[in-house]
């Protein structure tokens, strides 16, 4: 369910088509490519045709969260993680240190240092923070809410029926007003389709 059907790696930047298959977003652009023998795009799996932009197609943030778990869990691939806050520091990436530990809330990896700033840190006190090499269940990964893609740090709250994807409440207020939507209950949450 991880691995990309076009590349046979894990997805990264999972997008979902409308037949609901998900490739990596790299590889959808590179097959995108061939505009002048067929303007859209073929899924490789069922061969549906896709005629929209590549930019609407939404993030799989339920296979995104998959590939992570599966990261947190494999101790060897973990110690090739930086830390994600000490690479904002602009140390660069050949200067960073690893990370040891994961945060579900913020989705970032952080350090031992960061990681122990981070549970100080009133704003993310209460926040899951697990250390890498730990198992964790596919509940574990959903059990943060998601976060909006445009929208840096603003959970996805509502569902709008009319465009059938989640949405923020300032996705809201500047493209959803007059549409039909809902207050996102459990799964919806997951589902960005």
């Amino acid at each position: 369910m991880t691995i990309c059907s076009l590349c046979n790696q894990q997805c990264v930047e999972p997008r979902t088509l409308p037949c609901l298959h998900s490739f990596c977003l790299q590889c959808l652009k590179k097959s995108h490519l061939q505009p002048f023998i067929d303007p859209g795009i073929h899924c490789a799996v069922c061969g549906d045709k896709y005629d929209g932009r590549l930019s609407d197609l939404p993030l799989n943030s339920f296979i995104q969260k998959l590939v992570k778990v599966s990261q947190i869990a494999d101790a060897v691939e973990s110690r090739k993680t930086p830390c994600d806050v000490c690479l904002q520091d602009d140390l660069g990436p050949s200067s960073a240190v690893m990370a040891t530990h994961y945060c579900l809330n913020c989705a970032e990896s952080l350090c031992d240092k960061c990681s122990v700033m981070h549970g100080r840190l009133k704003s993310s006190r209460l926040h899951r923070v697990v250390q890498f090499g730990t198992d964790l269940t596919a509940q574990d990964a959903l059990e943060p809410v998601s976060q909006c893609n445009q929208h840096v740090d603003e959970p996805l709250k509502l569902y709008c029926n009319d465009c059938a994807r989640c949405i923020c409440f300032l996705c809201y207020a500047e493209y959803h007003t007059g549409h039909h939507c809902q207050v996102a209950m459990g799964h919806l949450l997951y589902h960005t389709i």
